[in-house]
């Protein structure tokens, strides 16, 4: 069979190229040897030596001179040559490190920069019509989201028409930063765009609020730019608006109005857009992106809204590390990946430099740092002048050597960080922030107001007086930090403190300053004692933050280690980030990626059917030869080898039952038997077959020679028909034959005019009576197949899914299974199925209902491996590259624990620990209280009334705990009675009659907070039909006394909305009611309009003295307690809506339940409004309850599983630290380098 054409390499394109080309004149000048037969003669494979001749990258010297002495030639001078390409090579990437390359690094893609700009064109056409529609636009998104370079190199372009689809532009484009003085803008924003329309794009408009100190002109400029609105201002306006900067625009009225009306929030690419972004700058400039590399980065960032930059960092690193023209994994790697790219940049630079050089490079990084105090730090741009005042050489060297490195930019007259991430991902920075916030605060306040006194021509008005010039003067009364003054900073303490000894003629006078002098000496030092605590806590919070990255990044790699590290991370501080990372640990199914101890070059494993062994080649090295190995997965112990002095062996498959090893190599395949310490061949061959896999009863082997898969009798070694037979039944009566002509039919489409559409299709075969049975039913594009144990089903994966038939009948059983799936298996006792696919993830459904249990991603080098369930089908695992086996933990899928199955409403009760359903059951309504830590009913059914239903299928009582879950209350709409009970027994201990004459039933009733009142509305029958629940009707709203079982009032016009009681219980808010959204004052009755913001509207819930509000469009937003101020822009929850809303109050969190979807169940963090964890799916077609307990998040789904994921950080590390111990010294050392050992599980 001939080999594959190598691809063209052009000699002059490179000394990587060059040598490549003579590597391939030395092989036909040996004969035009192949490379299998080279690989037979060099001990390596055949893609590690085709791609040493492929010109992507310089071979390691060992490969090149195999490839060499394969083919005859001097060893010796072909060394000489390698070196000598290593030496050019390393030129070239010393002199490409002043050039731009592919990547930005920190610095923000600009209008020059569009054609390395991908992966965001979605989003910029988005971008663009919304400016076509509105004249005034907004962009929020996180910082690193990629908001400056969507608008600069993205919308610049698209509206000069260059990138557009629609043809339309702009006449001119103009791009601005407000600065300290925004206003002097005004003259280019009050001229206009003459003709047509100018384009205007303020980028980091949250300068507004920190840069600028006039609100009068921050006003003036906002209201300039609003003048866009008006058409004859023959403007446009788009602002780019940090999301942590949302609340502050609601201070502008107008503003306010503005971005209501058109706004675009930029979330987080998709995987498609990532790889865009990586792959396609790269290829611009001729270069080849490992694809190992691409999945990395795409794992790391992915879900990752604000890591653009820090990618894009990583990216540039690994461009200046590259190899030939390939950018790898192993560069990505040893820059410390996404996350640690920038500190390990930072890092090398700092330590180049001089003491001195040091001291001056954090004088400069802290002047270029404003401080934030309800947000994020921020970038300060800063005159040259300002940096170097004293014009030193040390100075503009390290400012060059700071801006070669890509950490700083670089202006006219000016200099600022290249970007924000650097802040928080340096945390060498980070620490000196945090450990000098008052005095870098009040340093920017100095600046500022040195600045305003230079200007007035040095007015003694603006000086320092009294204790603000005591607490400067303490501030920087120490050498190092006076230092840090510049020239006009000094004159003006200076000036303050002569001021000061001028008016101090009088004792009394005297006698005061020094008494302000003395509170402001102890203000100081106090401050100067909580800074130094202070500065440890902030330095600990951004060293947890780095290590719960690092273990985000280690996640699909190393889970056991990603998991030991989160424990790590929550010891150090307890931020946010490290919760998230406790959580996804319990959540998440992969619990373990075993790697086999060794070296994994050439290395080739195979797993055995019940995934508890793995069989192992390592080649042979000049040290000892090569070998077959056997490692047992649970003691991760090797229990047999034997020696292999044959040709490479390229793959490894194992027989049902565990006891033959088919190994083929570039002759063939060989059968092993596995026993006792060693493998023993059986001198059994099949010549040129390559083995693929063992029929279910080991009795015949599948492989595949010149490209066609056959099938042989493992005992007398004969061939098993003459045709492509891909999947064997497992009693060995049934083939499932795919002629090639089938498995080029996924990609034609056919036609009746198409020649190629005549070829045979997939077909079922009759071993024994050797001839085709009838079934039609097969689909066209199958390629691969797998039948059930029991042999009755036929499991086929399709582009379409996986579709499941029986073969007795040839009935679809069940409707195609997704996600589409490439591999498929069988649990043993058939009751599961799960599926691989490309890109790393892995499926599992329920056979009998075809229910997708789960949807977990994997890393990216599962590369559509065939899975392998356990015996007791509690684990899944499958193999990846280098010798890596991926172990998910299936369990809670496959023996989920059981509570309360069925049909109908079930809902926890607040604090998680009973569970009430109610359904139908023989005809009859049917309400239970569970224990849901006992799994068994509080009592028998609740002796409710057999009361008219409008679904006979279901009921319609609807249960309601009171706060403290000790009370419930069910309603039902054809009953004026609220029945109480006692939840933790059972027991009926009252009821409510309500008082509207002529009511026949109740809505879902509210409980205040404490639990002793409860709001009822009244159901009323219809003037115009007075039967069927449709035409009730419902207006006023009563309030009741739960414990004395007694009417307080009646509101009249309240009742026609959602009852929601405000935190102190005083205020009922009634939501969507006829007379709009109304507040009712529990104590008086009184009703007045709630004066909240239009866009607060969806599922709402209070929270201490805030809300959280989900939305019908997926969206979750904060809002203060009137519901008139967001406190965060709004975020995405879910794809579709937002069903409930669920508080865990004492863990600081909040769950948003969504009407399906892998994004079903998100977990937030309600005091930093910020997404915490993985999100949880659930895939059954009713939405489950969910609430916590006190350690735990509990989903309940109507089919009666039961999940318990711990959500408590403290019980988290507890079962880390129980099951995988904590981190050693030594892997405390290379992980989290920047705090001394702690000892992790005590």
């Amino acid at each position: 069979m001939a080999g594959r054409r190598e691809g063209p390499v052009d000699p002059a394109a490179g000394p990587v190229q060059r040598f490549a080309s003579e590597l391939r004149k030395l092989r036909q000048e040996a004969g035009g040897l192949t490379y299998r037969a080279m690989a037979k003669r060099a001990g390596y494979s055949v893609t590690t030596l085709s791609q040493a001749a492929a010109g992507e990258r310089l071979a390691s010297l060992p490969v090149v001179l195999a490839f060499v002495e394969a083919c005859g030639a001097d060893v010796s001078a072909w060394e000489r040559r390698w070196q000598q390409v290593a030496h050019e090579v390393a030129r070239e990437r010393a002199d490409d490190d002043g050039a731009a390359g592919p990547y930005l690094g920190l610095a923000p893609y600009d209008t020059d920069d569009s054609g390395r700009f991908f992966g965001r064109e979605r989003l910029v056409e988005e971008v663009h019509v919304l400016l076509r529609r509105h004249r005034f636009a907004a962009v929020f998104g996180p910082s690193g989201s990629g908001k400056s370079s969507l608008l600069r190199a993205g919308l610049v372009a698209a509206a000069c028409g260059e990138t557009t689809s629609t043809g339309e532009s702009f006449g001119q484009s103009w791009i601005l930063t407000p600065g300290e003085h925004p206003m002097r803008h005004a003259d280019r924003l009050l001229a206009g765009g003459g003709d047509s329309d100018m384009l205007i794009v303020v980028d980091q408009f949250e300068e507004v609020f920190t840069l600028c100190r006039d609100q009068r002109e921050r006003g003036q400029f906002i209201d300039l730019l609003l003048n866009a609105r008006d058409p004859q201002s023959r403007m446009r306006v788009v602002i780019a608006v940090r999301a942590d900067f949302y609340g502050r625009c609601a201070e502008h009225r107008e503003l306010t109005g503005a971005l209501r009306e058109a706004n675009v929030l930029v979330g987080p690419m998709h995987q498609v857009e990532l790889r865009e972004a990586i792959i396609r700058p790269a290829m611009a400039e001729g270069l080849t992106v490992e694809r190992a590399l691409t999945a990395a980065i795409v794992a790391d960032v992915a879900e990752e809204p604000g890591a653009l930059p820090l990618m894009s960092h990583a990216l540039r690193e690994v461009w200046r590390r590259r190899t030939g023209k390939m950018l790898t994994l192993d560069a990505y790697e040893g820059v410390g990946r996404v996350h640690g790219a920038i500190s390990h940049t930072a890092e090398e630079l700092y330590a180049r430099l001089s003491p001195a050089q040091a001291r001056i490079a954090r004088r400069i990084l802290l002047r270029l740092i404003n401080p934030g105090e309800q947000a994020q730090d921020t970038r300060r741009p800063a005159a040259r002048a300002e940096l170097d005042p004293y014009g030193e050489a040390d100075t503009a060297l390290v400012i060059e050597q700071l801006a070669g490195a890509r950490l700083l930019t670089l202006h006219q007259d000016t200099v600022e960080l290249a970007h924000e991430a650097l802040i928080e991902s340096w945390p060498r920075l980070r620490g000196w922030v945090d450990e000098g916030r008052d005095r870098l605060r009040a340093h920017r306040q100095l600046t500022e107001t040195a600045k305003a006194w230079e200007a007035h021509g040095r007015d003694a008005g603006l000086l320092y007086r009294g204790t603000r010039l005591a607490v400067v003067d303490k501030l920087f009364i120490e050498p190092e930090n006076r230092g840090d003054l510049t020239p006009l900073e000094r004159d003006f303490v200076e000036a303050s403190a002569a001021l000061a000894r001028r008016t101090s003629l009088v004792r009394v006078a005297v006698s005061a300053v020094l008494v302000v002098l003395l509170v402001a000496s102890m203000v100081a030092a106090g401050v100067a004692i909580r800074q130094a605590g202070l500065a440890d806590d902030r330095l600990a919070e951004a060293t947890a933050r780095l290590a719960a990255r690092r273990a985000a990044a280690l996640r699909m790699s190393d889970p056991k280690l990603a998991r030991r590290l989160s424990a790590a991370a929550w010891r150090i501080a307890q931020v946010p980030e490290a919760k998230g990372e406790l959580i996804d640990s319990m959540a998440l199914p992969l619990v373990d990626v075993v790697t086999a101890p060794y070296d994994a070059t050439g290395l080739v494993h195979g797993l055995s059917v019940d995934g508890t062994r793995l069989a192992v080649y390592t080649p042979g090295t000049a040290a000892e030869p090569g070998a077959l190995r056997v490692l047992d997965l649970a003691t991760k112990k090797e229990v047999a080898s034997a020696i292999w002095r044959e040709p490479d062996v390229l793959e490894l498959v194992w027989s049902p039952d565990g006891r033959t090893v088919a190994v083929g190599d570039a002759a063939g395949t060989r059968l092993w038997t596995v026993g006792g310490e060693r493998l023993t061949d059986l001198n059994a061959s099949f010549p040129d077959l390559d083995p693929t896999r063992f029929s279910p009863d080991g009795r015949f082997l599948i492989g595949v020679r010149d490209g066609r898969y056959e099938a042989w009798s493992v005992a007398d070694r004969t061939r098993v028909l003459a045709e492509p037979i891909r999947a064997i039944s497992p009693d060995g009566r049934l083939a499932l034959v795919i002629p090639a002509k089938a498995n080029e039919l996924s990609s034609i489409v056919l036609s009746p005019d198409n020649g190629t559409s005549s070829g045979r299709r997939a077909e079922l075969w009759d071993i024994e009576k050797r001839k085709p049975l009838r079934a039609p039913w097969l689909p066209e594009t199958a390629t691969e197949g797998v039948f059930s144990p029991d042999g009755k089903h036929l499991a086929v994966p399709t582009n379409d899914g996986i579709r499941l038939w029986e073969i007795s009948s040839g009935k679809e059983v069940l409707s195609p299974l997704l996600p589409p799936s490439e591999r498929v298996e069988f649990s043993a006792d058939g009751r599961f199925l799960a599926g691989t696919r490309g890109g790393g993830s892995a499926a599992l459904w329920r056979v009998d209902d075809g229910m997708l249990l789960m949807n977990s991603s994997l890393h990216s080098d599962v590369v559509a491996a065939e899975p392998r369930f356990s015996p007791d089908a509690r684990y899944l695992r499958m193999i990846g590259q280098h010798g890596t086996v991926n172990v998910l933990d299936i369990s809670p899928y496959t023996r989920p624990e059981v509570l309360a199955p069925g049909s109908g409403k079930r809902l926890f009760s607040p604090d998680g620990r009973l569970l009430v359903t109610a359904h139908r059951r023989k005809g009859r309504a049917e309400v239970r209280i569970w224990d849901v830590a006992a799994r068994t009913p509080v009592s028998g059914p609740l002796p409710v009334d057999d009361l008219p239903e409008e679904d006979p299928a279901e009921t319609a009582y609807a249960p309601v705990f009171s706060p403290d879950g000790r009370t419930l209350a069910l309603t039902h709409p054809a009953s004026p009675v609220v029945t109480l009970w006692d939840a933790t027994n059972g027991r009926n201990i009252g009821a409510l009659r309500v008082r509207r004459q002529g009511a026949v039933g109740v809505l879902p009733v509210a409980f205040s907070p404490d639990g002793r009142t409860v709001a009822v509305v009244p159901l009323l029958p219809s003037p115009d039909n007075e039967a069927g629940f449709d035409d009730l009707t419902f207006d006023d709203l009563e309030l009741w006394d739960v414990r004395a079982r007694r009417w307080i009032r009646t509101v009249s016009g309240a009742g026609s909305g959602v009852l929601i009681f405000e935190p102190d219980g005083r205020r009922l808010l009634v939501d969507g009611s006829d007379k709009g959204r109304i507040l009712v004052d529990t104590a008086t009755g009184a009703i007045r309009q709630h004066s909240s913001d239009a866009r607060a509207e969806g599922e709402i819930l209070f929270i201490e003295n805030r809300a959280a509000i989900g939305g019908d469009d997926g969206r979750l937003t904060f809002w203060d307690r009137e519901l008139r101020r967001p406190l965060a822009p709004p975020q995405i929850a879910d794809t579709k809506s937002i069903m409930a809303l669920v508080p865990y109050r004492q863990g600081g969190l909040l769950a948003t339940v969504g009407n399906g979807g892998d994004s079903g169940i998100q977990l937030w963090d309600w005091r930093g409004y910020q997404r915490i964890a993985a999100p949880i799916s659930y895939t059954t077609q009713s939405v489950p309850a969910v609430a916590f307990n006190r350690t735990a998040l509990l989903v309940s789904s109507a089919d009666g599983a039961l999940r318990e994921i711990t959500v408590d950080p403290g019980t988290a590390t507890a079962v880390i630290c129980r099951r995988d111990g904590g981190l050693s010294p030594s892997e405390w050392q290379q992980h989290i380098p920047e705090l001394a050992y702690q000892k992790t599980c005590h």
